[in-house]
């Protein structure tokens, strides 16, 4: 029973790693995406400002001006993308502290079950060593019963 709880721990210890692995691929990623989005962001805003700026100095025709407020909507549109990533990324963060957590106390269960594993496999050793006494025992019983 100790080793199938040993063995199970450890296999659950494995995915939990290799999903803790994956996760913090993902993170990465999201995190180049993230940076690529704040650019983006930055880069936007700067052509917001400057737009802001000749929309007060210049007369515009309608036209230019509709053109102008889809930048603006662009924008906006880009900030909230950008937020939302940035809080995917937080939220993603958090769930890895948690596995990682998690991983870590699965890892130290194994680690306390490994000497009662070692403590069945001697106990297996010296339960088959008495089987083979026993036995051996019964078989000069039977020879000496048969003289």
């Amino acid at each position: 029973e100790a080793q199938r709880q040993v063995a199970q721990r450890t296999e659950e210890s494995l995915r939990y790693r290799a999903s803790y692995e994956e996760e913090a691929r993902q993170k990465e990623e999201q995190r180049q995406t993230s940076i690529s989005l704040q650019d983006r962001c930055n880069s936007l805003m700067k052509q917001f400002e400057s737009l802001s700026a000749t929309c007060q100095n210049l007369t515009m025709e309608s036209q230019q001006k509709v053109g102008l407020e889809g930048q603006v909507a662009e924008l906006l549109r880009m900030n909230a993308q950008w937020q939302h990533a940035h809080s995917s990324l937080n939220a993603e963060s958090e769930s890895m502290r948690q596995r990682l957590m998690q991983v870590d106390e699965l890892q130290l269960e194994v680690r306390r079950l490994e000497p009662f594993e070692a403590a069945v496999r001697d106990l297996e050793i010296r339960l088959q060593e008495t089987e083979q006494s026993l036995d051996e025992h019964r078989r000069a019983l039977l020879e000496a019963q048969q003289l």
